[in-house]
């Protein structure tokens, strides 16, 4: 969670009678004396980060915390820790039911910590009821037989870096192991990416087909190796920045142009051995769900996301009589997943690649930089000459005609998604400017009438 909030505007967007303490588990301030105390004398706490917020009001809260410390050596270290806020009446039962499933664990710190106030459970990272091969995928022991066979390398000279993580679903770590020669040589960095269950397979092989097919169009990182037992494969690394972070430093005007460019080459790679895995009808199934929870959440805004299941509902019949295109597609892109090197561009994450309608991208893609712009407080003229730009950019590129009235139909409903989503993950820079968001809504919505 950003620096900067406090707790009469927490209180402002959450109310929750159930967790009356949420305001304290928010609190990264706060939460950081608890996780001193916990950890008691051997290390000193020097810092406390909220990376993600599950709320579910009126039932839990999960959290997941990242601690900066250091050990009595003076040693910098960081470590995730997951929290869940209960009913306090709920609070021992639940606990118990953990404590169960962990056991003892054998790490650096026990497997689960009760709190009363806030009435939370906190357990450390790798310990995850979802992914119980976290814990083979963290272990350096368990690193060097699986990429290090053999005396070179000793478990001791591998190094784990925690980068990102959602708890139960996936986690990123990166891997570096020293040459094993005692010199300032650098040794084999790599990265791992554990899932929850036995798709991980899948995921694995999507990426070697994306590597393979794609090579022409943009940079994929190479995977390495998959491994059954703990749900993961390792790929190499792609030396550069999330572009995200370097959009300051970029003329915008030449950047989208390129984009568009390679996003409609990746549109145009044949799809041989791909499946379909979202259609229209799937979308309209999710974005249902979704304005049905926000009537709920918002009820001052019913009004608006009723007409918006209205209108879906109307365009997916039109939709059904008319003919699409059906292309390559990356399932889930966002301009969070791309890395550059200068000029040169990677794409990442190819967990939904499949075959679909390319205009499921496309709407994806500028709606998720218009709600970026949300996040980052961009002036929104700014980031609609960028999507313009774009937009051209990329129907010159295709043999298909970007259809601005299907194309409103899939960002409308994926703005349901991610207003729902910055609700529940308690997304404070875009609650600050909701209206915006609901302004960008009702902007898309307008097109399809």
């Amino acid at each position: 969670m950003e620096t900067g909030i406090n707790k009469k505007e927490i209180i402002e967007f959450v109310q929750d009678p159930v967790l009356p303490d949420l305001h304290l588990a928010l609190d990264a301030c706060y939460m950081r004396g608890v996780f001193q105390k916990l950890l008691g004398e051997r290390y000193e706490v020097t810092g406390c980060d909220i990376e993600r917020i599950q709320h579910r009001r009126g039932k839990r809260c999960k959290l997941l915390y990242r601690l900066k410390f250091s050990n009595n050596s003076g040693t910098p270290c960081e470590h995730w820790f997951s929290g869940k806020l209960v009913p306090p009446y709920q609070l021992k039962r639940q606990h118990e039911m953990l404590y169960q499933t962990f056991g003892a664990y054998n790490g650096t710190w026990r497997s689960t910590y009760m709190l009363d106030t806030p009435p939370m459970i906190i357990w450390p990272f790798p310990l995850d009821t979802g992914m119980p091969g976290l814990r083979y995928a963290a272990d350096p022991h368990y690193v060097k037989e699986m990429l290090f066979p053999g005396p070179g390398v000793p478990p001791a000279a591998i190094r784990i870096r925690q980068v990102k993580y959602m708890p139960g679903k996936r986690c990123v770590l990166q891997i570096q192991a020293a040459n094993g020669k005692g010199d300032s040589q650098p040794g084999l960095t790599v990265f791992s990416k554990t899932y929850s269950d036995i798709k991980s397979k899948d995921h694995f092989h999507l990426l070697s087909w994306a590597h393979d097919k794609m090579a022409s169009c943009i940079q994929v990182p190479r995977p390495i190796r998959f491994h059954p037992k703990s749900h993961t494969f390792w790929l190499e690394p792609w030396e550069g920045k999330p572009l995200v972070e370097n959009l300051d430093e970029l003329p915008w005007s030449w950047l989208f142009k390129v984009l568009a460019e390679r996003i409609a080459a990746i549109h145009q790679v044949p799809g041989h051995g791909l499946r379909q895995k979202f259609t229209m009808k799937t979308v309209w199934e999710a974005a249902h769900e979704d304005a049905q929870m926000l009537q709920w959440l918002v009820p001052e805004r019913k009004a608006l996301f009723a007409e918006s299941q209205r209108e879906l509902e109307s365009g997916l019949t039109v939709a059904g009589r008319c003919k699409r295109p059906q292309c390559t597609i990356h399932g889930a892109l966002r301009l969070e997943q791309f890395m550059n090197r200068g000029q040169e561009l990677a794409l990442l994450d190819f967990d939904a690649l499949s075959i679909g309608d390319p205009l499921f991208d496309v709407a994806e893609f500028v709606v998720s930089f218009q709600y970026l712009g949300l996040h980052k407080g961009w002036p929104a003229d700014k980031t609609e000459r960028a999507m313009e730009v774009f937009l051209s950019q990329y129907e010159s590129c295709t043999p298909w005609a970007v259809d601005r009235h299907r194309m409103a139909w899939y960002a409308t409903a994926f703005l349901l998604g991610k207003i729902h989503n910055s609700i529940k993950n308690l997304e404070i820079p875009v609650l600050r400017r909701f209206d915006s968001a609901l302004l960008l809504l009702e902007n898309w919505m307008g097109l399809l009438k």
